[in-house]
């Protein structure tokens, strides 16, 4: 587990200690075609809380993904700014059968999701060559 990670578990964990309700959803997109291009989900947490991200895993790889000129990743963000949560870290060649929990970096809007607002999370594919890539994508959300 990556020190963001751990960070955000910990917040997690603290906001449960002071009798913050604190639930963790997580949104999965299963057999994302990275190779058929970008796709962007708009999502809404629950009403009257404010979310941080706490994880971002790609699983049930199908197809090996490549990267000739840029690696696929996912993106967390809004729709003036579609990294503005998180900067996705890049899948590399992930191969079929493999499994990821990349560490994106925060974006310019740091991690903490507003309440009531919708967000968007964006499965970027690669560039370059012949893109593929098939894997399912899930994003989880802590919200209090």
């Amino acid at each position: 587990m990556g020190r963001q990670t751990q960070t955000r578990h910990l917040l997690a964990r603290l906001r449960l200690e002071n009798g913050e309700e604190t639930v963790t959803e997580t949104y999965t997109f299963q057999d994302v075609d990275f190779g058929a291009g970008d796709v962007t989900q708009l999502v809404r947490g629950p009403a009257n809380k404010s979310g941080f991200i706490v994880g971002v895993a790609i699983y049930n790889v199908s197809e090996t993904f490549t990267d000739d000129t840029t690696e696929a990743r996912v993106d967390i963000g809004t729709v003036a700014d579609p990294d503005g949560y998180s900067v996705g870290a890049d899948f590399g060649t992930l191969a079929a059968t493999a499994a990821l929990n990349p560490e994106g970096a925060d974006g310019a809007l740091g991690d903490r999701i507003i309440e009531d607002t919708d967000f968007l999370i964006t499965t970027v594919a690669p560039t370059g060559g012949t893109p593929a890539g098939i894997a399912t994508v899930s994003v989880s959300v802590a919200w209090s």
